[in-house]
């Protein structure tokens, strides 16, 4: 039944190894797109939730989606795949603030709040 695929569709590369090669592909994307930003703390507490870390699930699906069309899907999806991991990656940053989960630790390190102290600090004074 593992060997099955319903749709006629033959995998050409084992998911592991797609899984990697997404992954791969996602953070090198993400390190060329901050080597391009200046580093103000923005950027750098942006830079730190965002790479080293995580399964890239949504880029993955994204990807996976994109092989049903074409079989170069892996670069012409990658932009949007990795626009869907800087929403996901801003979303959890909101998840762990103080005001919602308060959380200490996120993909083995510190939360962007507590990592950038007086960045989160200014948002408090955002009314959010």
């Amino acid at each position: 039944m593992a060997d099955t695929v319903l749709s006629g569709a033959k995998a050409t590369v084992g998911f592991d190894t797609a899984k990697a090669d997404v992954r791969g592909a996602v953070e090198d994307f993400l390190q060329r797109v901050f080597a391009d930003v200046p580093a103000t703390e923005v950027a750098n507490a942006a830079r730190y939730a965002v790479l080293g870390g995580g399964h890239r699930w949504r880029a993955l699906v994204a990807v996976a989606a994109g092989k049903i069309f074409r079989d170069d899907a892996l670069q012409l999806v990658l932009p949007a795949a990795c626009g869907v991991e800087l929403a996901h990656a801003a979303s959890l940053v909101l998840d762990d603030l103080p005001s919602m989960d308060d959380a200490c630790l996120r993909r083995g390190k510190p939360c962007t709040h507590r990592a950038f102290p007086r960045w989160a600090a200014d948002r408090r004074q955002c009314s959010w």
